[in-house]
C-alpha cells in the first residue's frame, strides 16, 4: 500500500521510514491518517454506486410500467380501428415499445462497477453483490 508523503505529495511505500524525494520523517500517525481517508474515499464511492444502482431500478420500473399502459391501450384501440392497416400501426407501435424497454432494461440492470450485464436470477434473489466482480449492489 502506498500513501502520500504530507510534506511533498510524493506516493511512498507504507514500510518506508521516510519520504525519499524529501527526506520527511512518516509517522505512524501520518500512516494511519492516509488509512482512514482511503477507507473514507472508499465507503463514498460506494455509496455513490449503491446510489446509482438505486437510480437505474427506480427507472427501470417507471419505463416499464409506461410500456404496461402502453401495451394495454393499444389493444382496445385496435378493436375500435378494425382497418388491417391500423392494427398492423398499433402492433409496429408495440415492437418498438418493446424492443426499447428490452435494450434499456439491460442497460439498468448492469452492475455499476464492471458494467457487465447482471444474471436473470439477479432480479429475483436479490442478492447483494455483484457475482462477477463482487461489487456490493445494496
Amino acid at each position: 500500500m502506498f500513501i502520500t508523503c504530507p510534506n511533498c505529495k510524493e506516493l511512498v511505500k507504507k514500510g518506508v521510514g521516510e519520504c525519499p524525494l524529501c527526506k520527511y520523517s512518516i509517522t505512524a500517525e501520518d500512516i494511519m491518517k492516509a488509512e482512514q481517508e482511503d477507507k473514507e474515499k472508499s465507503e463514498l464511492f460506494i455509496q455513490e454506486k449503491m446510489e446509482e444502482y438505486g437510480r437505474r431500478e427506480k427507472t427501470q420500473l417507471r419505463i416499464s410500467i409506461i410500456f404496461l399502459v402502453l401495451f394495454v391501450a393499444i389493444i382496445p384501440l385496435s378493436f375500435l380501428f378494425p382497418h388491417p392497416l391500423v392494427a398492423f400501426f398499433f402492433m409496429e407501435i408495440t415492437v418498438i415499445a418493446a424492443l426499447f424497454i428490452v435494450v434499456y432494461v439491460k442497460k439498468c440492470n448492469e452492475c455499476p462497477y464492471c458494467n457487465r450485464w447482471l444474471p436473470a436470477t439477479r432480479s429475483f434473489a436479490r442478492t447483494d453483490f455483484c457475482p462477477r466482480c463482487g461489487g456490493r449492489l445494496r
